[in-house]
Formats: structure tokens, C-alpha cells, sequence
């Protein structure tokens, strides 16, 4: 077998599994933090194609013969496969072999190279883990590479302009053990061929003017140079050997040390980690041989070997990538588990709001519950801030949570988990004292992944409960902190989905539990006047503000209550990109049960509203949720649509409400977007349609209510849907929020002094 077969097979497999590796980087970037380790296993198997490449650029193993002067004559010498160096079959000869040596040396120069990018790899995402500062490392890595290119680019460029050469001037013919006559030459590298069947033409051999003998001058890539020599010899190896070994013993101490926390921000590496050991164990031994055993001397054993470890590397790269794909999956599903728990949430809290009971300590267990149940930890709490001490009390508790302050056990006193949640509930925090009063005071979550490992978090209870992680995030309204939700486990440590789906629920707490708080204040007051002013609240805190700066659209909005405060709702997700949702509902009725069903449709959309999610399935899903849970008379009616500017694509849903105007700049047309389907919370198990059209630059859609086209002046005629069309057509050119603007004076002029009586939102989307 050729062993340059060898290289051949290692250059097809790094080609593959750079080709999966890449592929896997690009898909998964912008979806998750972890997708970089793709980019690294690139990196590495580019490293793998590029030695192999050169080695067969070089004819790595194709110097078995060699010719040399020999009393004035040319000898041609047969190799024997020597432990050291190959010798010559030649008595009293042993010549040295610089093209041998050159070889050799630049197989060695390239191994070091690849164990340089092999090592740095993982040794940086051992620190990055950390999150130690990695400067140095990368410093390291080019002042190595920079040092391995000085010394391959000196022995290489003096090897190669050598003088040394000899000139064959006549066909040399020697029989040497089985083989028959040959000829050897080193037009194009070293060949052999065979004069009794091969025709020496294409080898390109000269003639000499002088004489009709075939001729070829054979550089011998030897410098002259002793100390060069020496460099391309053992003790070269002997050096270039120590430096990859040291490096793969550090690539070993990286990977082997990954526990705890660090074994999870390395999980790939941890799980499959034994499979590096043995790789990195016959890379040390084929390195660690190559300073004494030439490549000849164990025949096709060496490259065998070194095939072997690829092999090891490929499958540890396979089972990252099978083992990511699965992890994305399970992502996937536990997002959908959050959801559904989130839904679920909403629900009851949306049967006990239905129900007409505004009961604070039961919607806190609600909540609290949910959070220990969907991060399956050993407990969790809400702490709420007193409006006259403003220190954070103990709401609610389940399971076991410790308490903040250290505490000493009386004689005789056992400590049961009654007694933790006794002393946790008589706790008084104030804001800024410990980890729960740096959340009330800050109003940003703190997260422990591994709290043995951080001084902050204090051990209270250590002999019973041994807290391993720690969430706490703030319940706040606008940039009001009034409280404070965390859990804790002492079995494992959280994962980025357990803070996410605590920060979520934490969020939609927060808004129920204000509401609760606001309703029964005015509850407690009985006071109308206090109503509407919470009512206007809510929707306020309910209702952007702001609006996306995009490159491909611009937006703008507005909601003017006709009595101070209204059923009217509009909302925008921004998912980036150029990408977004936009909804606006028509609540059916006034005051703070509409502005909670405001509430309901808020928080259920946020949660359930995604780029995979067609608009018809996420109303028909807010409309389950809801339809159970309120009165026969509360309802609304709503619009849903997914805008993607980038593409221009727009696809939408109505749920009994007023089609969408859509104005067409390069026809000069207005066209109206409508869908089958009827208003949310009527009924469950109803379908809504859906469909799609495309925006051009210049399009302006626009969302309203009736309050706008049904807006009546003294004489009691409507301002109608041709008066908004022909302000859009002569502001055609305008900003969107222009637009509105001039819509809402238009509206103003008509009406003037009469009375409305219903609310006035719009809504302007236009494509740059």
C-alpha cells in the first residue's frame, strides 16, 4: 500500500467533518451561546486538511533511493529502514540523507503547528469558562506560531538554495535485491521508473550537448551548513517532540480539571472528554517515537497510528455535534414546557380574577408555586416591600428556603423545616442588605450557578441545607422595585432555561400582583375617581412608549382613552433582524376589568408569540386561554400580524376587527387586509384564518380602532375611512409618526367640540 493513501484518507475526513462543523456554526450562531465550539472543531480539522496537503505536496515518504558521488561515478543506494535514520545498502557508505532529514523535519514543523491550534483551543475555553482573562493565552499562541515560522522559513530557504547536487550523465543501471533495472531521477521529486518497460521522455531528462547520454542534475537540499544540519537532525526532533508534548500535557490538564459548574459551561468537552484522553495518549506516543524511529522503520505502523487518532478526533466531533442537535431539541421542549406552564399560570390566575376574587395571597402561591415546579428546585419565595418601612417581608413560602441571617439553635431546640421558614418569615430585609436587598435596590437579577463557589452567598444553614444555586429576581413596575422572587436548590446547579423561565414568571408576577395591589386599593378607598386614575395606569404601563429603530421600517403609535381610560390595546415584539409583531385589541367594556383582561392578553401574547408561530395558531391559542376564564360580556376583538422588512413579507389574522388599511405607494391604491374570525374570549375551540401579501418601500399599513374612522362631529357625521385615505395619500412621503400625527389632526378638525365617546388608537407601519 502507498502510504501516502494515508494522507490522502486523513485530508477526505477533515474536508467532511470541517464541512459538518461549519455548517453546524453557521445555523446555530445566532440561536444559542454555545455554537462557537463548532467554529474551534473547524479551525482544527482546517489544520488537519492543510498538513495533509502539504505532506502529499511533498512526497512526504518517496525517498527510498538516493543517488551520491562515488569515486567520480554515480552511485545510486538502496535504503535500509534503520531505527535512527535510514542507511544505505552500501558497504563502508553511510552518506547523509538532507532530503530525508528536510522531510522529516518539515512533517515535524507542521505537527507542532497543529498541536499549537489543537491546544489553544482547548485550553481558551477552559478559561473562557473561568471567566479568566484570555490575552495571554492568545499571545502565547501567535509568539509560538511567530517562533515556529522563523525556524521552518531559516532550516527551509538554506535547505533549499543548497549547492550541493549531483549531475547522473549516463543511465545508471544497478540490480539490486528483487528489483530489476531502474532509473532514478529528481526532475519533479524522486521517481522510479523502469527502462525495460517505461519511456524515459516524460521524465523530461536533458541531454548533454557534448555527448548523446541522457543527463539530470539532482539538488541534494543540503545547506552545508553544520548547525542547519544539526536543526533538521535528532536534536531538532528532539526539541519540536518536547514542545508538542508539553502542550498536549497542558491540553490535558484543561480538560481533565472541568467539574462542577465548569463541567456544565463544558459539557460537550466533559461528557466525551475520555475519548481526547486516549487520542492525546497515541498523539504523545507517535511524537514521542518519532525522535528515535524513523517513518520507515515501522512500515506502515506509524501513519496507521497517527490515522487512528483522526479517527479518535472525528468521532469526539460527532458526538459533540449529535450531542448539541439533541440538547437543541430538548431546548426546544423545554421552552414549550415553559410556556405551557406560563399559560397555565395565566389561566388560573385569569379563573380567580373571573371568579371576582382579588385575593393577593393566593395569586402569590400561584406564582411562587409555578416557579418551584417549573425550575424543580428545593424551594422558593416572594418577598414583598412594606410601604411604610419599605423593608421586603416574607409573602409566601414553598418548600425549603433558608433564612438571610445566620441564626443560633437554644438548647434542646430541633431544627425542622417549620422552625427555617419560621425564622425566614421573621425576617425584616432592608433594601441593599444582602443578596435580596442588592436585587430591591438595584432592580437587577442576581444569579449563583454554583454557590459553594462564591463568597457572596452565605451559608446559613449549612448542616441541613446546603444551597447549591440561587436565583432572585425583581418584581417591579416600571422602575418601581416593590418586590423580590427567588428560588434556591441544594441538588444542582440552575441552567440558563431555569433563569429564563424565572425572569419570565417573574415578570408576569410582577404586573398581576401590582394590578391585585391597585385594585384593592381602590377597593379599600371606594373610590370611582381613584378607579379610572389606576384603570389609566395600567393601560399606560401596558402600552409602549417607544418604538424600533429599523433600517427597513419605522412605526410610530398612539392611544387617547375617551374617558379616561379606555379598552383600547396595542402592542410591538421586536425579535431583531428587521423582524417583528404587531397586535392591537379592542377591549369590550371599561375601567380596571377591562384593563385586566388588557392585562390577560398582554402577557399571554408575549409569552406564546414567536417567528414559528403562524398568527392564526397564536390567537387560536390566546382565545383558549382566555375564553374559559372571563364573563359572557367581556370580549375583544384584535388583529395579529408577523412583519419580516427584511423579506417584505407580512402574515396576518383578525379576530373581529377592523381590516387593516394598506396603502400601496407604486399603485397609488389602498387595499383592506381581512381574515375569517371572530373576537377572543367569546367562545373556545374556534378557527381564525390567516393570510400574507408583500410591502415595497413606500407601503404604509396602518392598525385602528373605531373610535378613530367612527369619530362624529355636532351634526353627527362620521369621519370615515376616505378622510384617513386621503391623509395618508397627500403625507404619503412623511414619517410614520407624521403620518399619525396629521390622522389624529384630521380627526380633531372634524370633530371639533363634540363629545366622543369612544377611544382613539392608530397604529402606522411603514416600509422604508
Amino acid at each position: 500500500m502507498d502510504s501516502s493513501l494515508f494522507f490522502w484518507i486523513e485530508a477526505i475526513i477533515a474536508v467532511f467533518m470541517g464541512l459538518l462543523m461549519i455548517l453546524n456554526y453557521l445555523n446555530y450562531k445566532k440561536k444559542t451561546d454555545t455554537a462557537d465550539i463548532f467554529k474551534s472543531l473547524f479551525f482544527v480539522f482546517i489544520l488537519i486538511l492543510v498538513k495533509s496537503a502539504v505532506y502529499i505536496g511533498i512526497n512526504f515518504t518517496d525517498v527510498l533511493w538516493f543517488a551520491f558521488e562515488k569515486d567520480n561515478a554515480v552511485v545510486v543506494g538502496d535504503i535500509i529502514f534503520g531505527i535512527i535514520k535510514p542507511e544505505y545498502n552500501m558497504p563502508n557508505q553511510v552518506p547523509p540523507l538532507p532530503v530525508y532529514e528536510l522531510k522529516f523535519f518539515i512533517w515535524q514543523i507542521m505537527e507542532t503547528l497543529f498541536i499549537i491550534g489543537l491546544s489553544y483551543v482547548f485550553i481558551l475555553r477552559r478559561k473562557k469558562a473561568e471567566t479568566d482573562k484570555v490575552g495571554g493565552i492568545r499571545m502565547m499562541k501567535w509568539l509560538q506560531v511567530i517562533l515556529l515560522a522563523l525556524i521552518a522559513l531559516t532550516v527551509g530557504l538554506l535547505s533549499m538554495q543548497s549547492q550541493s547536487a549531483v549531475r547522473i550523465t549516463e543511465a545508471v543501471k544497478e540490480n539490486t535485491g528483487n528489483n530489476s533495472e531502474k532509473f532514478f531521477v529528481t526532475e519533479n521529486g524522486w521517481e522510479v521508473i523502469d527502462l525495460s518497460t517505461d519511456d524515459p521522455a516524460p521524465y523530461q531528462l536533458l541531454k548533454d550537448k557534448d555527448k548523446e547520454t541522457l543527463s539530470v542534475t539532482m539538488n541534494l537540499y543540503d545547506s552545508g551548513i553544520p548547525a542547519i544540519e544539526f536543526i533538521k537532525g535528532w536534536a531538532g526532533r528532539a526539541v519540536l517532540v518536547l514542545w508538542k508534548v508539553l502542550l498536549m500535557v497542558f491540553a490535558l490538564l484543561a480538560i481533565s480539571s472541568t467539574f462542577g459548574y465548569i463541567a456544565n459551561l463544558l459539557e460537550y468537552i466533559d461528557k466525551n472528554k475520555k475519548i481526547l484522553y486516549i487520542y492525546l495518549f497515541l498523539q504523545i506516543v507517535v511524537y514521542i517515537g518519532s525522535t528515535a524511529v524513523s517513518y520507515y522503520s515501522s512500515g506502515m505502523v506509524w501513519f496507521a497510528i497517527d490515522l487512528l487518532g483522526l479517527i479518535l478526533f472525528s468521532v469526539f466531533a460527532y458526538r459533540v455535534h449529535s450531542q448539541y442537535i439533541h440538547d437543541i431539541e430538548e431546548a426546544v421542549e423545554s421552552l414549550a414546557n415553559e410556556r405551557d406552564l406560563i399559560i397555565k399560570l395565566m389561566k388560573d390566575i385569569s379563573a380567580i380574577i373571573g371568579a371576582g376574587e382579588f385575593d393577593l395571597d393566593t395569586i402569590v402561591k400561584q406564582i411562587v408555586d409555578a416557579c418551584v415546579t417549573g425550575a424543580n428546585c428545593r424551594g422558593g419565595t416572594v418577598f414583598l416591600r412594606d410601604e411604610v418601612t419599605s423593608r421586603l417581608n416574607v409573602k409566601y413560602v414553598n418548600g425549603l428556603y433558608p433564612p438571610t441571617r445566620s441564626f443560633k439553635m437554644l438548647a434542646g431546640m430541633t431544627l425542622t423545616e417549620s422552625v427555617i421558614i419560621e425564622k425566614l418569615k421573621s425576617e425584616k430585609i432592608a433594601v441593599g442588605e444582602g443578596l435580596l436587598g442588592k436585587v430591591a435596590e438595584s432592580g437587577e437579577l442576581i444569579y449563583i450557578p454554583d454557590t459553594l463557589k462564591d463568597e457572596s452567598f452565605v451559608q446559613t444553614i449549612p448542616d441541613t441545607m446546603l444551597v447549591t444555586s440561587f436565583i432572585a429576581v425583581p418584581l417591579k413596575s416600571q422602575d418601581e422595585v416593590f418586590g423580590v422572587l427567588s428560588v434556591v436548590d441544594d441538588a444542582r446547579s440552575f441552567l440558563e432555561s431555569d433563569v429564563s423561565l424565572i425572569e419570565t414568571l417573574g415578570e408576569q408576577a410582577a404586573i398581576t400582583i401590582k394590578q391585585i395591589q391597585m385594585y384593592k386599593e381602590i377597593l379599600d378607598k371606594k373610590q370611582a375617581e381613584k378607579e379610572l386614575s389606576v384603570a389609566g395606569e395600567i393601560q399606560s404601563s401596558l402600552t409602549p412608549h417607544s418604538f424600533p429603530e429599523a433600517d427597513k421600517y419605522e412605526m410610530f403609535a398612539f392611544s387617547i382613552p375617551a374617558k379616561g381610560v379606555g379598552g383600547d390595546y396595542y402592542d410591538y415584539i421586536d425579535f431583531g433582524n428587521n423582524k417583528i409583531a404587531v397586535t392591537m385589541f379592542d377591549v369590550s367594556g371599561k375601567g380596571v376589568p377591562a384593563a385586566l383582561i388588557m392585562v390577560m392578553i398582554r402577557s399571554i401574547l408575549r409569552t406564546i408569540a414567536s417567528l414559528d408561530e403562524d398568527t392564526k395558531d397564536v390567537l387560536t391559542k390566546l382565545n383558549n386561554t382566555i375564553s374559559e376564564e372571563i364573563v359572557e360580556d367581556r370580549y375583544a376583538t384584535g388583529f395579529y400580524l408577523l412583519f419580516d422588512a427584511e423579506r417584505g413579507i407580512m402574515s396576518y389574522t383578525n379576530a373581529g376587527h377592523g381590516p387593516l388599511c394598506l396603502y400601496r405607494k407604486s399603485k397609488d391604491t389602498f387595499e383592506f387586509l381581512d381574515t375569517d374570525g371572530m373576537p377572543v374570549g367569546i367562545m373556545s375551540g374556534i378557527e381564525f384564518g390567516q393570510n400574507y401579501t408583500t410591502l415595497e418601500k413606500g407601503d404604509i399599513a396602518i392598525l385602528y380602532t373605531d373610535g378613530i374612522t367612527e369619530a362624529m362631529n355636532l351634526e353627527h357625521e362620521e369621519y370615515g375611512m376616505d378622510s384617513m385615505q386621503e391623509v395618508v395619500r397627500a403625507c404619503k412621503n412623511m414619517p410614520a409618526q407624521e403620518i399619525a400625527n396629521r390622522i389624529l389632526d384630521g380627526v380633531n378638525h372634524f370633530v371639533k367640540s363634540a363629545p366622543q365617546h369612544d377611544d382613539e388608537t392608530l397604529l402606522v407601519l411603514k416600509m422604508k
